[in-house]
């Protein structure tokens, strides 16, 4: 893929483009002649290792070079609904609850015979 940065913003190059003459040029994105004369470079992204299922990837910015712009990318925690969070925390304070229970039953029964 190839694209320009303008105001540090990110945009690819056009499936054709017509020039400042009214001419068109077909299949413009895959001509790598004429992407570089108009100033368009190749982008490659870093793209950093992370954990789909507690994360998502943020753009955090462009690196620009003669010949490339570098993607970077932030690594961002999923935020998770506080409802959500809130109804996870009572299960599981439930289930430690019954096991607790269940533990002083089995102790008991232990003492006094059961």
């Amino acid at each position: 893929m190839y694209g320009k940065l303008i105001n540090g913003n990110l945009f690819t190059a056009p499936k054709d483009l017509i020039d400042g003459d009214g001419k068109v040029i077909l299949d413009f994105d895959t001509n790598i002649e004429e992407l570089t004369k108009y100033g368009y470079k190749e982008v490659v992204r870093n793209v950093p290792a992370y954990d789909s299922a507690t994360q998502y990837l943020a753009i955090g910015g462009y690196d620009e070079s003669v010949d490339k712009i570098t993607v970077n990318y932030l690594v961002m925690n999923n935020i998770q609904d506080p409802a959500e969070k809130l109804k996870l925390k009572i299960k599981e304070l439930e289930d430690e609850s019954k096991f607790l229970k269940d533990c002083l039953l089995e102790m008991s029964e232990v003492v006094y015979g059961g």
